[in-house]
This record gives structure tokens, sequence and C-alpha cells, in this order.
């Protein structure tokens, strides 16, 4: 096969030489005369020589083409769980260390936020009858927090992360001051889960995020503001900062369009991850769908609706919604409203929509909150009040960045780390110049409104608009600029506005 393959390019090649050699054409087929004289017998290639080589030619290219086809694909390399245990170091907005099947896989990680915070308030609110007393401007370490997380034998997931700037008063029994007010670690996500369970997908165990609200869900790393909206501060965060011991379930659909989680917490009013007494547990479940999506998330349609049922710990609920600026630590903060109740049992229903259009982001929630036997403590109970709040935030990207949006999510669909088109950077070149590089600019606007009044409960009203400029210097760090503007609504006496700037300056790894 090899010596027929060989003579024959080796007849195509000489006839082609000849010819060049000579400055003449190949002429093939047939005889064909040039300025009247014939090219003769040693450049000629008659009709069936030409078709003849032509046919091998054009046998010998599909050959190698119809003996590859025939050769099976390799097959598959396996690597058992465990026999391979060499270990990788890669970076992946952070450094990831696995190995060559991702069966274990250790990320240490963490992400400190850092605010200065200007505020300032008409005299009504600062020192009338219910007013929120003395308003100040602050520094404060928002969070500091280093996580652990990672897989191992493949179908155990873990995280473990600690924020070491929760802040505890010394002496509850009197009001919070300066003096009194530490820092004290606390754990936020604590948890290990067990995957790829047929049917079932994962179960979680530990403290975590009771999954209920797109911006609950979305990591403190991602938001589009400084602080989750005046809803969030009153029904989620409350005491705990959102996190609670408890077992979860969550799945989603093979193409992702819908998620779905479901979990029984414990209920607390601490930051510590434990809490003691008979009952006091709440039941807590979200479902998401994309019902478009397209572009790898530039432009996708989010609708979701999250519903827990909550025994009270100790018969007892704070609803306070503070300034969307913090300017210091967490009992130090300037309240908008805040009020005290008792009550049985409450019930949050929560529903959720956010869009992209390329650029554009659209987010809003409406939460409805229903309190059983709802009482100021030591009045009349009032039987079961309702509370509601709700907002809208739009933005654009300056530089054509999107949103990015993870269809699953650690407890469902949010949004996640912003990838600018170009990174950050200011270097000589070597003319003298500088080369540069713009990060990624995004505006946005968001509303905020609360209502704690009904049946004869006065919790007041609020409402907020904040404005924000945000500037990616990469996907690792970003700075933040919020102006915020709050209007309260309580007795009339200390009714009026509370405004302030603040800046954020804010990295994770």
């Amino acid at each position: 096969m090899r010596r027929r393959t060989w003579l024959c390019l080796g007849v195509a090649w000489v006839a082609l030489a000849a010819g060049a050699v000579r400055g003449q054409d190949f002429y093939a087929p047939g005889y064909v005369e040039r300025d009247g004289q014939s090219p003769g017998p040693s450049y000629y290639i008659s009709h069936e020589e030409y078709n003849s080589l032509l046919s091998r030619l054009e046998a010998l290219e599909q050959q190698p083409k119809k003996e590859g086809a025939a050769k099976a694909p390799p097959a598959e390399e396996w690597l058992e769980v465990g026999k391979n245990l060499d270990m990788t170091a890669v970076w992946r907005h952070g450094m990831w260390v696995e190995s060559k099947d991702k069966a274990f896989r250790f990320h240490p990680g963490g992400r400190v936020q850092t605010d200065f915070v200007w505020l300032d308030a008409e005299d009504q609110v600062v020192t009338g009858p219910g007013g929120v007393g003395n308003v100040r401007d602050g520094f404060n370490f928002r969070r500091a927090r280093f996580a652990m997380e990672g897989t191992f034998w493949e179908v155990v997931d873990f995280n473990t992360e600690f924020d070491f700037v929760n802040t505890a008063d010394v002496d509850p029994l009197n009001p919070a001051s300066q003096g009194d007010v530490i820092n004290t670690p606390a754990p936020t996500d604590l948890w290990c889960q067990l995957t790829q369970i047929p049917a079932i997908g994962t179960v979680r165990i530990g403290n975590m995020k009771p999954p209920i609200g797109f911006e609950h869900i979305t990591s403190s790393r991602f938001l589009h503001f400084l602080e989750r909206s005046l809803a969030f501060d009153a029904f989620i965060g409350g005491l705990d900062n959102g996190f609670r011991p408890g077992v979860m379930i969550l799945n989603n659909t093979e193409d992702e369009n819908i998620t779905w989680q479901l979990g029984v917490f414990k209920a607390n009013q601490h930051v510590f991850g434990w809490n003691v007494g008979d009952g006091e547990y709440d039941l807590t479940g979200r479902v998401t769908w994309t019902p478009y999506y397209e572009d790898n998330g530039r432009h996708m349609v989010h609708l979701g609706l999250g519903a827990s049922r909550r025994d009270l710990d100790e018969d007892r609920r704070r609803y306070r919604a503070r300034t969307l600026l913090r300017q210091g630590p967490g009992q130090l903060h300037t309240p908008l409203l805040n009020i005290l109740l008792t009550g049985d049992d409450e019930t949050i229903v929560v529903a959720e929509f956010a869009m992209n259009w390329g650029p554009w982001t659209v987010q809003a929630e409406y939460f409805g909150v229903w309190l059983t036997d709802a009482a100021l403590v030591g009045g009349a109970n009032q039987g079961t009040a309702f509370f509601q709040s709700a907002y809208c935030e739009v933005l654009y990207f300056l530089t054509g960045e999107h949103r990015p949006y993870n269809r699953k999510g650690g407890s469902g669909a949010s949004f996640t780390r912003v990838i600018p088109h170009t990174n950050w950077f200011c270097v000589p070149d070597a003319c003298g110049g500088l080369c540069h590089g713009a990060g990624a600019w995004q505006i946005g606007v968001r509303y905020s409104w609360i209502d704690l009044s009904d049946r004869g409960i006065n919790g007041g009203k609020a409402e907020d608009w904040t404005v924000g400029l945000n500037w990616y210097l990469n996907p690792n760090l970003k700075i933040q600029w919020n102006y915020s503007i709050a209007d309260r609504e309580l007795n009339g006496a200390s009714d009026g506005i509370v405004h302030g700037f603040g800046m954020r300056t804010a990295f994770d790894f």
C-alpha cells in the first residue's frame, strides 16, 4: 500500500515538475499546443492516465478518513474515588486545592468589608418623643469572615465560616454604648451536606440561611447596595443575622430552570447558632423558576416564591428597620422603626422577581407577614396583625457587563460574582506612557418601604431611596458609594428625614 501511494504521488509531482522546469504549463487531460508548438511526449498525459491518477489520489485521500472513522473513540477514563489523592492548586477567584477528579476539594477563603458612613437627621427625629436618639458618623468593619469549604469523597460538601466582627452588648440590661459593645466571633455558614442522593438531591445539616428571599440568598459579597432592604432587616435578618440551625433538602430540575428547597430550623434570637426551648421551630421553603434564560444569563427572567411558618422564640418578636447605612456595631445602629411584640406564631410569604436585559438589572420583592395573637409587651391581644414591606431596584452597567446569575446557588438561584470586561490597572508602558484598564462601573437606584402598623399596633411606616455607584476593580475587589434618604412616620412628633452617605471597600477571596 505504501509503495503504491508513493508511486502515485511521485508520478504526479514528476509531471508537475517537468512543466515547471521548462517553463511550460501542465497540460492535462488531452493534447494542447502552446504557441503552435507541440509540448512533446515528455509532457503529455493522456485522458486515461490522468483519470486513473486522479481516482487513485482521491481514494488515498479518503482512506485515512475511513480508517479514522472506523476507530472506536478512546474509552472514558474512570478514576476510583480516593485512589489518587495528589492535589493541585488553581485560582478560581480564590485558591482551590483539588484532586484530578475533584472528589477532594478545599478552599480557604474570606471576605472583609470596610465602611465609612456620614449620617444626619432632622431635629425632631433625634429629640422628639420616640425619637431615634443621637445620629452619628462612624467607621466600621461591616464583615470580616474567614471560611474553609470544599468537598471530600465526592459526595460530601462542607462549609465552615465565622464572622469575627459580630458584636455583643456586655450589659444588655442598660442601653448600649461604645464602652460596653465588643466584637465576638460567631458562625454564619457552618454545615455539611450529602449530595447526589436519588430523587432527593442534597441534604444539608448545620447552621445556614433558611431558604427565603432573593436578596437574602444572594451572598453579602455580591449585593448591589451596602445594605439589604428594609424588608430584610425587619423580617429576615432579625437578631439571628438570617442564619439558623436546621436540616434542609435542595434540588433542581436537570435543565436548572426550576429549583426548590425545604428545611426545618430552630428559631432563635442571637447569632451563635444554637437555641433551647420546646417547639420553637420554623418550616421554610422556596421555589424558583427561570422562564427565560439566554446568553449565559445576560438575558433572563427569574421568578420565585418563599414561605415560612415560624414558632416564636420565647413568644416574642421584634421588628426593627434601621437606616440602610450602618455607622457602627449593630447595637449602635440608628433605628428608623423598632417595636417589640408578643405572639404565638408567624407566617412570612415572599414573592421574588429579577431580570437581566444586557447591562440592565431589575430586582424586586414583596413581603407579607402575619403574626398571630399579636400584642405589645404587657398589652392586650390584638388578634392576627399583618405587616408588609417591598422594594424595587434598577441598575445599569456603564461598561457593558451583565449581572451573573447562578441558577442553582447554595440555597437556590441568586446573583453572583461580577466579572469585569477589563480589570482596573494603571502601569507605565515601554514608551513612557500609561497602560490602564477601567474595571466595571455600575449605577443603580432602589426604593424600599415598610409598614409595621395594624390592628391598633403602631409600629410606624418608613420609606427609603438609595442611589449607588459600584466600581468593580476586578472580580475580587470593589468600592461602593451610596447616598440614602429615609422618611419615617411614627407619631407625628418625631417624624422626619434621616439621610447620609456611605462608602465601602470590599474584597473576598
